[in-house]
């Protein structure tokens, strides 16, 4: 790294706050597994995801599910 590099990484490590400190940071959501939930889940609304749609939300009590890969490393806020 040179000096420049240097200058810039440390005011971005000043600059910062550790996710940690603002979120509980969990593996992720699980949306589908067989014998688990209430009532437990089946082989049939596993291989159905009756819970899951892509485009237009069905309604307004449905939330995003952003899979790992939808998520990026940085992002300006």
């Amino acid at each position: 790294m040179n000096q420049k590099q240097s200058v810039i990484y440390e005011k971005i490590i000043n600059s910062s706050i550790k996710i940690k400190d603002v979120c509980n940071v969990f593996n992720g959501v699980k949306p589908f597994e067989k014998g688990k939930g209430n009532p437990p889940q089946s082989a049939e609304v596993m291989k159905t995801k009756p819970f899951v749609a892509e485009g237009k939300k069905p309604s307004e009590e449905w939330s995003p599910l952003l899979r790992g890969r939808l998520i990026q490393r940085y992002i300006n806020l």
